[in-house]
């Protein structure tokens, strides 16, 4: 395949997939200035490594194996024990043609389950951003992982059951306080 077509490809990746791999990475680092820099480097290495891409996995299952693993080497990179990370939640507007009280009701479930899930360990966490945001199956999880499909499934299910707990434990039952509930 000539420069200008793998240029041409990832590009295409980059209009599809980019806003994907960002919300990704940004669960796993908490942090906007770093998923910048991490997600800019995934698009250069895929397409740096375009011949890698042998299309036994969807694009988007092959970009977030290589985001997953942008995010280790920066976890395990010297600069990283050096800083402290933040654990701030980008900002959510609010969607339109619902009334008020759904509105509110939207953001606070959302904002606070969102909490919820970023407290959970990072596997955890990853396991319910790549089914649930990302919408990939258990097989491409574990293909982005490099785990096995029962591990992910175990993962995702732990990280379901601990969110549940925690959110109860919090009087919140679907992110609304039960005292709320009529």
């Amino acid at each position: 395949m000539a420069h200008d077509d793998e240029r041409q490809m990832v590009g295409d990746w980059m209009q599809l997939y980019g806003s994907a791999v960002w919300a990704y990475l940004y669960a796993i680092t908490k942090d906007h200035a770093t998923t910048d820099d991490l997600a800019q480097d995934v698009f250069v290495q895929a397409y740096l490594n375009f011949t890698a891409f042998r299309a036994e996995s969807s694009p988007k299952t092959w970009l977030f194996a290589i985001a997953r693993n942008k995010a280790k080497d920066y976890f395990k990179s010297a600069f990283w024990r050096r800083i402290i990370p933040t654990d701030k939640l980008s900002d959510q507007g609010f969607e339109t043609g619902i009334s008020a009280e759904e509105e509110v009701i939207h953001f606070f479930s959302s904002h606070r389950l969102a909490e919820a899930v970023y407290q959970l360990k990072p596997i955890y966490r990853e396991a319910v951003v790549l089914h649930v945001q990302e919408e990939l199956t258990f097989r491409e999880m574990a293909s982005v992982t490099g785990t096995s499909e029962s591990a992910v499934k175990v993962r995702y299910q732990r990280a379901l059951v601990m969110l549940r707990q925690k959110l109860e434990r919090e009087g919140l039952q679907y992110g609304v306080r039960r005292q709320d509930i009529f």
